[in-house]
């Protein structure tokens, strides 16, 4: 009896732990897809932009940055090393890009960025 006990207490804070996982992950890929979605996908759209514009756009650009960032130890822990890194990588030179106003090349890092979002959170 005191094994079937401890079997069920361990079964159920598993399961607790899961459920909790998919929600932390959940909404976390959630908010950041939908970051990314808010940002211009067209190249006249962004050459279009003022100069408080662009900024405000790498503001919100280093926001994504750093609420990834934030939840990095995290996402090693329950993410493959390699899949979390390939999102890094395109957000990085994304932000970069912005930066130095190579608009054609910020839009593809972009898009890249979203591609891995969306493989992350549908195929992990």
């Amino acid at each position: 009896m005191k094994t079937f006990v401890t079997a069920t207490i361990l079964f159920f804070a598993v399961l607790a732990l899961v459920i909790v996982n998919y929600f932390i992950l959940g909404g976390l890929f959630e908010d950041i897809e939908h970051r990314l979605d808010a940002m211009p996908t067209k190249l006249e759209d962004i050459e279009a932009l003022s100069e408080s514009e662009r900024a405000e756009l790498l503001e919100k650009l280093r926001e994504v940055k750093h609420k990834w960032e934030d939840h990095e130890a995290y996402l090693y822990v329950v993410l493959d090393h390699a899949a979390s890194r390939v999102f890094f990588n395109s957000l990085l030179p994304a932000i970069s890009y912005c930066e130095s106003g190579e608009d054609s090349q910020f839009l593809a890092e972009l898009e890249n960025a979203k591609n891995a979002v969306r493989h992350i959170r549908f195929d992990e």
